[in-house]
């Protein structure tokens, strides 16, 4: 179940909104920025509800401590009880996705809330598209600059005699090897090996 934090410091308005959302969402509750902090830290929303008037901080001063000290990247909604659009402006340069106007409405609410949830969908999406395509180059980047290496080593297999072939005559290309073996530290573990190993049956069957 997706995950909304709500931060507002008037107990009646925290009530309010947690009723009109946690039927469709898993919903939590925060009185200030610090103790929304604590739960973003430990809990990870994907939606954050956050009041812009509050005595600690206001709503945007939270969402830029949480975007750029905390670097977490959720999708913000910034509520506010006056209709000013110099607010809403700050608001959304600052990081957020968009803004209501209290008090809500909760058809309008439950809108906004799942274009929120739409835009956070679309972003995960392209993040794992990018990831995805940005392994895929390293993974070719790769291949080519190793490729000459285990072309040498298979050519070395294949006309030195047995009796010279050891670990000693292949040094210098195991060493070079093992060398741009590191550059596959981003890779975790299983997919490296699967990947080297792929290599070698391919150049040293």
């Amino acid at each position: 179940m997706e995950k909304i934090l709500i931060i507002d410091d008037n107990p009646t308005d925290r009530f309010i909104q947690q009723k009109m959302l946690e039927s469709q969402y898993d919903v939590r509750v925060a009185s200030n920025p610090a103790e929304g902090g604590d739960i973003i830290k430990n809990w990870g929303p994907d939606i954050i509800v956050v009041d812009y008037a509050m005595p600690e901080m206001n709503g945007i001063q939270a969402i830029r401590m949480y975007k750029e000290k905390m670097k977490y990247d959720g999708i913000y909604l910034i509520l506010t009880g006056l209709d000013d659009i110099n607010i809403a402006t700050e608001a959304i340069r600052r990081g957020a996705y968009d803004y209501l106007v209290k008090p809500l409405v909760s058809t309008i609410f439950n809108h906004k809330i799942k274009n929120c949830m739409n835009y956070r969908r679309l972003m995960k999406t392209e993040k794992e598209k990018i990831a995805n395509a940005a392994v895929e180059r390293i993974i070719l980047a790769v291949y080519y600059e190793l490729k000459p290496i285990y072309d040498k080593l298979a050519s070395v297999m294949e006309y030195v005699p047995e009796k010279e072939l050891n670990l000693e005559n292949l040094k210098k290309y195991l060493d070079k090897l093992g060398r741009n073996i590191e550059k596959l530290s981003n890779m975790d573990s299983t997919t490296k090996q699967e990947f080297v190993d792929s290599i070698l049956s391919y150049y040293l069957k």
